[in-house]
Order: C-alpha cells, then structure tokens, then sequence
C-alpha cells in the first residue's frame, strides 16, 4: 500500500480528519482538486461557530456542534486562529415563534448547551435596546471565527506531522483492490495510488465519489446569497430569525474585521460541475440582486433603519444537503461502509451546517474508526 489513508476532499472536514489521523501515526495523503484547499463550501460561509441548540436531540448534528463548539474555541486559543465569543441572540416576532424558541431551548439544554436564556421583550430591550422583538433566546458560546485561518493552520499541522497535500488533484476513479482500495487521478497526467482506507470528504462532489466506489449516492445543493451592510449597526453580535424548514434563515452577523453581512437565505440549484468564479472555465453562479427587497425586509425586522441602498451583494455559497426542497431535517451521514462491501470506505456526506463547528468534532470520531 501506498498509504494507509486517502482523504478526498480538502475542506475543512477533510483537513480536520486528515490532521488527526496523521499526528497518530496515519500515513495519510489528501487529494484536493482545486490549487488550494477550502475553495469550497468551507471559505463560503458565516464563519458561525454554533451552539449546538438547534439540532435535534440524539443526533449527529447535535453531538458535534456540542463537542465541537468546546474543541474549535480550545484550538483557536492554543494555535492563536483569530476568533470572537460574541453570543447570539434569536429572535421571535409573534406567539408562534415563541412557542417555538422555547422549544429550541429545551432542545439545547438536553443537547447539553450550557447557559442558553430565554429573554422577554422587555428583557431583551433592557439588555438590547436597538432590537425590536416579541422575545429572543441568547447562546453566550455562539461565536465567529476566520475559517480560512483555521484551514491554514490544519493543513500546516499535516504536512508538519508527515501528510501529504496533492493539490488539482481530481479523482476519476475508487476502486475495491485486494485489502484497500485503488484510487486513479488526474493532474497533468493519470495517476494511480493505493491505500487501506479511504475517507470521502469531497464536499459537493461527495456523492460523485461515493458512486465511482460502488456506493450510489445522490446530493442537493443549496445556494445561499450573502449581501453586505453599509451601516454601521448598533449591537456586535450574530442575531438570527426562528430556523425555516430547510434552513437557519436569513441572518446577521458580524465578520473579524467589524463589518457586517446578511444571509444566507436557500436557494435549491443544478448540479454544475464547477460551481465558483474562482475557476476560469467555470459556469459562474453568482449572486441575485433582485433578492435584495427579501433580504431588507428581513433585516428591518432587526433594524428598521436600514435602507434599500444599505445592502450590496457580497458572495454565495453552496452546501450539499441530503434532502431536497421542503424536505426538513437531515442529519449528517458519516458512515464506514463494510455493509456495503466496501470495508475501510468510509462516507462523510451532507455536511451541512454546522459542519465548521463540528470539523474538529467530526475529525477525531473518523479518526477512531482507523487508529
């Protein structure tokens, strides 16, 4: 064997499992397609380091933003990945929505959040008088963080505990070979190497993968459009609607640099093969501006000030999710697949959010199924 690992896929999952199969003693390459890692979904998104309360109790998506939240802050700490505890506050505008933030708060409790409060109005006026609201749910762990600093330093870690990074590396081919598997890519040239196991973190292209190994699979994408507030805004702190069915909603935070974004809302898209500007031949998504009227009206529920000429838009990001339009809640699928004949393959799909909370979470459970 030429390794004893393969991870496909140089996300932030995928970098998070291969750092800690590596600094156990894994012979572990990485095949990225693009020219650096996290080109993907992992650099396109809120940068939101999540509480954990919104996931339902019991599963996968619950456990790892809990475990998560506590690893990403202690790795930040240690390795100085520039980072903010701001809280957050969700927001309830009628009865029913307060029915339903109570609900989230009992669910983050048995998820095992800690120091989740419920706020009347006019508690949450006391405490954030800029917010107009009927009452709010505040997660002091809820934070932000700079992902592509995080990636930085987890690549860096792998390479410095003996991983290999094959960058534009495209894999056209996963086969079963004796006891592992053979993996065929494309650089300049057709390449072949073998491994004992193989963990399938491609991200929006997962489900690819998962078929070139025998494994038919079928994802979703889910487009989300962030626009850019001009206006200086009078808290500092991610404030989020009531969750919609196939989302968190239409949200605000803050970013390091002070500024603020608004987003993403979901927009279920075809599948392309190269779905970013970044690539030269890609057939470019980009962001709707005739969104703008729904995204103001979101954002005057927060801050009624806001103007129509106070938003521009910024950037997008897609996520592979597991169900379609209206479908609901799904949970990640991290799954090793001897029942599928396919020992030692093991399946991370449908890392949608909070897949940035959970990276480090997920890294150190894939890591137990090959040390």
């Amino acid at each position: 064997m030429d390794f004893d690992l393969i991870v496909i896929g140089g996300g932030l999952v995928g970098l998070a499992v291969a750092v800690e199969c590596a600094e156990q003693g894994v012979s572990t390459a990485l095949l990225e397609r693009h020219g650096r890692w996290g080109m993907e979904t992992s650099s396109r998104n809120s940068e939101v380091i999540h509480s954990g309360f919104h996931y339902p109790s019991g599963s996968l998506k619950a456990w790892l933003a809990v475990e998560g939240n506590a690893r990403l802050y202690d790795f930040s700490e240690t390795f100085s990945i520039p980072f903010s505890r701001t809280g957050k506050i969700t927001v309830a505008f009628s009865e029913k929505e307060e029915e339903y933030l109570l609900r989230l708060y009992k669910q983050g409790k048995k998820n095992g959040v800690k120091n989740l409060e419920m706020f009347s109005k006019l508690l949450l006026q006391r405490r954030f008088p800029y917010l107009t609201a009927q009452s709010a749910l505040f997660s002091p762990s809820t934070g932000i963080i700079s992902a592509h600093s995080l990636m930085d330093c987890l690549a860096k870690k792998f390479q410095d505990a003996g991983g290999i990074i094959a960058l534009g590396s495209n894999v056209t081919g996963v086969e079963r070979s004796g006891e592992g598997y053979l993996i065929t890519l494309f650089q300049r040239e057709e390449e072949h190497y073998s491994a004992a196991n193989i963990v399938n973190a491609a991200g929006l292209f997962a489900d690819h993968i998962s078929t070139l190994c025998g494994i038919p699979a079928s994802l979703f994408w889910g487009k989300g459009d962030y626009f850019r507030i001009h206006l200086p805004l009078p808290f500092d702190l991610p404030v989020y609607p009531v969750p919609e069915s196939d989302g968190l909603g239409i949200h605000c935070t803050p970013d390091l640099g002070g500024g603020w974004r608004l987003g993403p809302d979901i927009e279920y898209v075809e599948k392309k093969d190269f779905p970013y500007p970044d690539n030269r031949h890609a057939p470019a998504f980009s962001v709707d501006r005739r969104k703008g009227a729904i995204f103001l009206k979101e954002a005057r529920k927060y801050v009624p000030e806001i103007r129509e000429e106070d938003l521009l838009p910024e950037s997008y990001g897609i996520r592979a999710k597991i169900g379609g339009p209206g479908e609901g809640f799904a949970d990640f699928i991290i799954r090793e697949e001897s029942n599928a004949g396919r020992p030692g393959f093991i399946n991370l799909m449908g890392i949608d959010s909070p897949g940035l909370t959970s990276s480090l979470a997920i890294g150190k459970l894939v890591a137990a199924t090959i040390v």
